[in-house]
Formats: C-alpha cells, structure tokens, sequence
C-alpha cells in the first residue's frame, strides 16, 4: 500500500470473524505497513518483470520470498 487507499489483504477468515474489528485491524496494518513517499522498498523491479507480478499475483511475490 502506498497511502492511496487501496488495500489488499488475502485471508482465510470470513466476513464474520472480521466484521466488528475492521478498524482495529486497518490501523494495525497501517502501523505494520511501509507507505508514503521516501525510502527504499525491499525489491527493485525491472520493466519486463511488473507484466509477470501483474499476471501472477501474489504467487510472484511467494516465488520470491516477499510473499505468504
């Protein structure tokens, strides 16, 4: 997340166990989450590569180790 409001976060819980703490959840992962402008993430992506993490998904990043 880069402070743009979109979120992504893929779980095995339902909408029940989540429902009334979805805001405690949000600020923790705000806490957890780098965001914002500034610093250096932890990958450097070449142009030819963003197709393959656009069409993989989250299995790029698992490959990668920057996944669960």
């Amino acid at each position: 997340d880069i402070s743009c409001g979109v979120r992504l976060l893929r779980t095995e819980l339902d909408l029940t166990d989540v429902k009334n703490r979805i805001r405690e959840i949000m600020h923790a992962l705000g806490r957890a989450i780098p965001k914002g402008l500034g610093g250096k993430g932890r990958l450097t992506l070449q142009a030819s590569e963003i197709d393959d993490v656009l069409r993989q998904g989250e299995a790029w990043c698992v490959k990668r180790d920057t996944g669960v």
